[in-house]
């Protein structure tokens, strides 16, 4: 079953190869797992100047029993992700963990 991504871009473009990277990342977050519902992710400029470039990427899990969320600001969009992403995966990494414990 694949993880339903709301992706929300604010007025920006991101590449195939991003897409692609993010729906692989997903899909490894899953692997073989119930837990998560579905994801949003959110990136938006944070700087009005267009030669000015910080990103802020927000990636919410639904995830049971509760949401995990992560954000990261970067210079690039990609780096923005992949840094929201590294930081769900820690979380997601303990929430899993302590369902096991108890």
């Amino acid at each position: 079953m694949a993880i339903n991504l709301e992706l929300h871009l604010d007025h920006l473009q991101i590449s195939e190869d991003t897409r692609e990277w993010i729906d692989g990342r997903l899909a490894k977050l899953e692997s073989g797992r119930r837990d998560i519902t579905g994801a949003h992710l959110s990136v938006k400029q944070m700087s009005g100047k267009p030669t000015v470039n910080e990103y802020e990427a927000t990636l919410t899990l639904y995830h049971k029993p509760d949401n995990i969320a992560g954000s990261s600001k970067a210079p690039a969009i990609l780096d923005a992700v992949q840094d929201a992403f590294s930081s769900v995966e820690r979380q997601l990494k303990k929430a899993r963990a302590a369902v096991i414990i108890h």
